[in-house]
């Protein structure tokens, strides 16, 4: 038996969007959605943002939002150019 293949949250989730880009990724409480091309789109344009404002590997940046679609989007992004420190 091979060794799975061992891969990080948001390598799979680019994974995703790239394999079903239209396919439904979050659905929040109040009927809201995004599909995984969305919710990448969305994670590069926050990641994006906060580059523009001097963010970068060594920055912390402290996330306080209500639970939710932005807030997926804005973990994934963190979570997809550095480390997060709890």
């Amino acid at each position: 038996m091979e060794p799975a293949e061992y891969r990080t949250l948001p390598e799979m989730l680019f994974g995703m969007a790239a394999d079903y880009p239209e396919r439904k990724a979050l659905i929040s409480d109040n009927g809201k959605s995004l599909t995984y091309g969305q919710l990448v789109q969305a994670a590069a344009f926050i990641r994006t943002h906060l580059a523009q404002r001097g963010m970068g590997e060594d920055s912390r940046v402290a996330l306080m939002m209500p639970p939710g679609i932005t807030m997926a989007a804005t973990t994934l992004s963190m979570m997809s150019c550095v480390i997060l420190v709890p």
